[in-house]
C-alpha cells in the first residue's frame, strides 16, 4: 500500500506536465525526422557535399563506353576508351585516365548499384531485358519469398495531395440520368439469347478450367497449351469473377473463394508486373467480386488491397509520381523514373481504378495518385506537343531531361536546386526536373539527335481496355459531377481536336447507297502530326496533320463513348457523332464483303461530302499508274467535322417513346462543317455555362480554402492566360496518308489489288477476327442510353454470325477460337481472356433486363468490370 500511494501522489504532482512532456517528445522526435528527410533530399539532389571517399562525379571508363549514344560494359580494364565522336563530349566528359580514377564507383555491380540507389533514381528507356544494366537492375531479391513480404514502405508519393471528399457522395438534383427512362421494347429480359450466351460462357470457361487450375492467363483452345501472356495471377479465372456472379455459377464461385481463402494471395512467377493489368483487371475484378456479394465476401476486398499495394509502387517515382509501365516487384532496386519511352496508355490507365479504390477503402494514397495523374494530364496538354490535348501515344513521362555538362562536371543551367543527381546506363548524370510530359527525342536531352519525331495520336490502346477520355468520364460519373478538376472542360477541349482532324467518310461504291439506306457514319482515324515551316515575319508556324484513314475494330468503343457523354454533359452533338461511328461499325463488313468486323481496314476519303458514293474503278487505276494518287495536297483546316449543337438535349423523362425530334435528327442530320466565327461563339457561351453549373453542381459547398476548388481556379485562369499569350499562330495543315497503297501491286487489266482479297476501293484490310469486344460494348451502351431496340437487333445478328464463324472442328470436337482470316476462315490457336471478361459480358447485359446494372448505378471500367456507384441526392 506504501508504494501504491507514493505512485497515486507523484502521478497527481506530474499530471499537469504530462502533456508538456509529450508534446516536447514528439517535437524532439520530428525535429530530428526532419533534419534527416531533408538530409536525404539534399543527397538525392547532390544540393550539399556527400560525407563518402568516393569521387562520385567521376565515371568509370573501365567498365563503360558510349558507343552510338549507347553506353556498352568494357571486358578490358585495361584497354583504352574509345570515344566515339557523334555524342557531345561535353555532355558525357568521360575520364580517359585510369589512374586518376582509382575511387571511380561501379554501377554494374548489383550491391554498389542497391544502394546508390537509395539516393539516386535509376532513368531507363526501356526495360529491354537485352541490355546488361537493364538486366541487372531488375533482378529479383532472393529476400522477397511471396507476394505478402512485398509491402514496402512509398518514397516519392504525396499521400495526401488530393483526398476522398464526403462531398463527393453527394449528387444534384438535376444531375442527368445516363440510362434512358423509356425503351421502345419494354427493356424486358430475352430469355432464349442469355440462355445462349451463358451456354458459350460455361462451354468455353468449362474447357479453360478442366485443363488449367487458375494458374495461367490463357489456354489456346485448340492445341491446350497454357500461355501466361499478362501478369501470370491467372487473368481469365480472376477477371471472370463477375460473370460468376451475373451468371449465377455458383460452383465456380464457391470453388475461387475456396481457394483464395486458404491461398490469402496471389502468385505468379513472373517478375515484371504490368501496371494496367495489375489495376484494370486484377484488383478491379476483386472489387467488382466484393461489391457484387454486398460486401459479404471480404476474401475478394483483403486480395484486392494486397494487390493495390504493391501496384501503387509503379508509381512511387521521383518528381511527378507517374507510373512505370511494368514494375520488377520482385527487385530491391526501386527508385525509378518513369520509362522515358512510355505508352499514353500506360501512364493514364488507371485514373478511375484509383479513384475507386480509395472511394471503397477511404486511402487517400489511391485518389491522390490517381488525380494527380489527370493533373499531369492536364499541365502537359497545351504547348507541350504540336496538338493540344491529345497526346503522342508514345511520350517521356520520367519528368527528368538530361541536360548537358561542361568540362568541369558543371551543369549548364545556374538553378541547382532544379537538378538531380540520377543514374543513366550505368552513369551518373545531372536531371533537369521537368513537371510535364516531354518528346521522347526532346532535343534539350543531351542524347537527342536533333530529329524530330513524328507525333502518332490514337485515343485507344491496342487492348482495347485504356481509353483516357474515356477514363475521364467515368470517373466525372463516379464522382457524381463534382468537377474541381475541369474533367468536363478537359473532354470538350479534347473534342474540338477530334471533331477537325479525327473524322472520315470514305469513297465507296454507288450500289452501297442503297444497302446504306438513312444510316449516316462516320470512321474515326488516328493522325500524325509534325511541324512544317516557320514564317517568322508572319509568326506562323505550319502544322502537318496526317489522317492514317486506317480504322481499327477497337475503334468501335468510341461510339459508346461519345453516347455516354452526351447523356452525361447533355450535348446532342455527342449523340450524334456517337450512332454515327456505331453505325460505320456494323456497315463495315458489308464494306469489305465480310459478316463480321476485321481487325482494321483503310479506304480512300472522301472529299466531298455530298457525294461520297462516287468511286471509280478506272479513276483510282489511272490515278495510281500516273502516281497522282501519292500526291500531298496539304488543306488549311479551320472548321470540325460536325456541327456544333447549340441546344442540350431535350429531357425524355416523361415521354412515350424515345424523343421523336432527335430520332428525326439522327436520320436527316448532314454532315456539315462548323462555321468558326459561330463555333468560337458556342465555345464562349459553353464556357460561360460551364463556370455557372460549377457554382451549382459540385454537390456540398467546399470550404474557402478547399485544395481541389484552388487547384481547379488556378487551371481555369492557366487555360485563360495561355489562350491569351499566343507564342506562335498555329496554321494546321491537313492531308490523308499513302503507305497503305505505296508500293501496293494491282492488276490494272482486272482492276483488282493482286492478292484480290478485298475490293479496290479498299486499301488495306486485316482480315483476323480476335474475338474482340467493343462493338457489342457500343451497342450496349447504345441500347441503354437511348431505349432503342435496334441496337439489340444488331446484337442479335452479329451474335448468330459469331457463332457460326468461330466454332471449330478439331479432333472430332466443337470448340471456340479467333479466326486467322476472315476470307478463308482459317482457325486461329486463340482464346483471349477479354472473351470472358468482356466480350460475352456485353453480349449478356444487353439483352437482360434494363434494371440490372443501371449505367446510373454501376460503372464498367475499361475491362468490362463492375464498380458500384454510391450517392446521396442532395436537395
Amino acid at each position: 500500500m506504501h508504494f501504491y500511494s507514493m505512485a497515486i501522489l507523484i502521478f497527481k504532482r506530474i499530471k499537469s506536465d504530462i502533456p508538456l512532456l509529450i508534446t516536447g517528445s514528439l517535437l524532439f522526435y520530428y525535429l530530428f525526422k526532419n533534419e534527416l528527410d531533408m538530409l536525404n533530399s539534399y543527397a538525392e539532389n547532390e544540393l550539399l557535399p556527400h560525407i563518402t571517399n568516393e569521387n562520385i562525379e567521376n565515371v568509370n571508363t573501365d567498365l563503360l563506353l558510349p558507343i552510338d549514344n549507347k553506353f556498352v560494359k568494357n571486358s578490358e580494364s585495361t584497354a583504352k576508351p574509345v570515344i566515339n565522336t557523334n555524342p557531345d563530349p561535353g555532355s558525357l566528359n568521360l575520364k580517359t585516365d585510369k589512374s586518376k580514377d582509382s575511387t571511380a564507383v561501379n554501377l554494374f555491380d548489383y550491391d554498389t548499384l542497391l544502394e546508390k540507389n537509395r539516393f539516386f533514381p535509376i532513368l531507363q528507356n526501356s526495360l529491354d531485358t537485352s541490355d546488361v544494366f537493364n538486366m541487372i537492375s531488375i533482378t529479383p531479391s532472393n529476400t522477397i519469398k511471396n507476394i505478402k513480404s512485398l509491402s514496402r514502405k512509398l518514397k516519392h508519393l504525396i499521400v495526401d495531395k488530393f483526398t476522398w471528399k464526403t462531398s463527393y457522395t453527394y449528387i444534384s438534383e438535376d444531375y442527368p440520368n445516363i440510362q434512358s427512362m423509356k425503351f421502345i421494347d419494354n427493356g424486358f429480359a430475352v430469355k432464349g439469347q442469355l440462355d445462349k450466351i451463358k451456354s458459350l460462357f460455361q462451354e468455353t470457361f468449362d474447357l479453360y478450367s478442366n485443363v488449367i487450375a487458375g494458374e495461367t492467363d490463357e489456354l489456346k483452345p485448340l492445341t491446350r497449351e497454357r500461355i501466361d501472356n499478362g501478369n501470370g495471377f491467372g487473368r481469365t479465372l480472376i477477371g471472370s469473377i463477375d460473370m460468376f456472379f451475373i451468371l449465377n455459377m455458383e460452383q465456380e464461385l464457391d470453388d475461387l473463394i475456396q481457394k483464395l481463402t486458404i491461398q490469402e494471395s496471389l502468385s505468379t512467377t513472373k517478375n515484371l508486373l504490368n501496371t494496367n493489368e495489375n489495376f484494370i483487371t486484377i484488383v478491379s475484378s476483386l472489387i467488382s467480386g466484393y461489391e457484387l456479394s454486398n460486401e459479404k465476401d471480404e476474401i475478394f476486398l483483403k486480395i484486392a488491397k494486397q494487390m493495390a499495394k504493391i501496384a501503387i509502387k509503379a508509381y512511387d517515382s521521383p518528381i511527378n509520381g507517374l507510373p512505370l509501365p511494368e514494375l520488377p516487384f520482385k527487385s530491391l532496386i526501386q527508385n525509378r523514373f518513369p520509362l522515358r519511352r512510355t505508352s499514353i496508355f500506360d501512364i493514364t490507365g488507371n485514373i478511375l481504378e484509383l479513384v475507386k479504390m480509395s472511394s471503397l477503402t477511404k486511402e487517400n494514397v489511391y485518389i491522390s495518385t490517381g488525380l494527380n495523374v489527370f493533373q499531369k494530364l492536364h499541365d502537359s496538354s497545351r504547348n507541350v506537343f504540336n496538338m493540344d490535348y491529345l497526346f503522342p501515344s508514345v511520350i517521356d513521362p520520367s519528368g527528368c531531361q538530361l541536360v548537358k555538362q561542361d568540362i568541369n562536371r558543371k551543369v549548364s543551367a545556374t538553378a541547382s536546386q532544379s537538378h538531380m543527381k540520377s543514374i543513366f546506363n550505368g552513369n551518373y548524370v545531372s536531371c533537369l526536373q521537368r513537371t510535364t510530359f516531354f518528346s521522347i527525342n526532346d532535343i534539350n536531352n543531351f542524347d537527342s539527335d536533333g530529329e524530330e519525331i513524328l507525333e502518332f495520336i490514337d485515343l485507344i490502346n491496342e487492348d482495347g481496355n485504356v481509353n483516357y477520355l474515356f477514363s475521364i468520364l467515368k470517373t466525372y460519373h463516379l464522382l457524381n459531377g463534382n468537377d474541381d478538376l475541369g474533367f468536363k472542360t478537359y473532354f470538350e477541349k479534347s473534342f474540338e481536336i477530334i471533331n477537325k482532324f479525327m473524322f472520315y467518310k470514305p469513297n465507296l461504291p454507288a450500289n452501297f447507297l442503297v444497302e446504306g439506306g438513312n444510316n449516316d457514319f462516320v470512321f474515326f482515324t488516328p493522325i500524325t502530326v509534325k511541324k512544317g515551316k516557320l514564317d517568322e515575319i508572319n509568326n506562323e508556324l505550319d502544322i502537318l496533320v496526317t489522317q492514317s484513314l486506317k480504322f481499327r475494330c477497337q475503334h468501335c468503343q468510341l461510339g459508346g463513348m461519345f453516347l455516354y457523354a452526351s447523356k452525361l454533359f447533355e450535348n446532342k452533338t455527342y449523340q450524334v457523332i456517337g450512332e454515327q461511328l456505331i453505325n460505320g461499325c456494323a456497315l463495315l463488313p458489308k464494306f469489305a464483303e465480310l459478316e463480321l468486323i476485321p481487325e482494321s481496314a483503310s479506304f480512300d476519303k472522301c472529299f466531298d461530302l455530298n457525294n461520297c458514293y462516287s468511286f471509280s474503278k478506272e479513276a483510282k487505276i489511272q490515278s495510281m499508274a500516273d502516281g497522282s494518287i501519292f500526291d500531298n495536297n496539304f488543306e488549311i483546316v479551320t472548321d470540325g467535322f460536325f456541327k456544333i449543337a447549340d441546344t442540350e438535349l431535350p429531357d425524355t423523362s416523361e415521354d412515350d417513346e424515345v424523343d421523336a425530334e432527335l430520332m428525326k435528327l439522327k436520320d436527316s442530320s448532314p454532315l456539315i462543317k462548323v462555321d468558326r466565327k459561330r463555333n468560337n461563339k458556342d465555345l464562349i457561351d459553353l464556357k460561360l455555362e460551364y463556370e455557372d453549373e460549377d457554382e451549382t453542381s459540385a454537390g456540398i459547398e467546399t470550404s474557402e480554402g478547399d485544395i481541389l476548388s484552388d487547384l481547379y481556379t488556378k487551371q481555369q485562369q492557366q487555360i485563360e492566360e495561355e489562350e491569351q499569350e499566343v507564342l506562335v499562330n498555329k496554321i494546321f495543315k491537313m492531308t490523308t496518308s499513302k503507305v497503305e497503297i505505296n508500293g501496293k501491286p494491282f492488276n490494272a487489266q482486272l482492276q483488282k489489288w493482286t492478292d484480290g482479297k478485298y475490293p479496290l476501293y479498299i486499301n488495306s484490310l486485316d482480315s483476323k477476327y480476335l474475338l474482340r469486344p467493343e462493338f457489342i460494348e457500343s451497342l450496349f451502351y447504345a441500347y441503354r442510353i437511348t431505349g432503342d431496340n435496334k441496337y439489340r437487333s444488331i446484337a442479335a445478328e452479329t451474335l448468330d454470325k459469331l457463332i457460326a464463324h468461330v466454332k471449330q472442328v478439331h479432333n472430332k470436337h466443337i470448340e471456340i477460337s479467333a479466326i486467322e482470316d476472315l476470307y478463308t476462315l482459317e482457325p486461329r490457336d486463340e482464346l483471349p481472356y477479354y472473351w470472358f471478361t468482356r466480350t460475352l459480358k456485353y453480349y449478356y447485359l444487353i439483352f437482360s433486363d434494363v434494371s440490372k446494372y443501371s449505367l446510373d448505378d454501376y460503372i464498367f471500367n475499361g475491362d468490362g468490370h463492375i464498380f458500384k456507384k454510391n450517392y446521396i441526392i442532395q436537395n
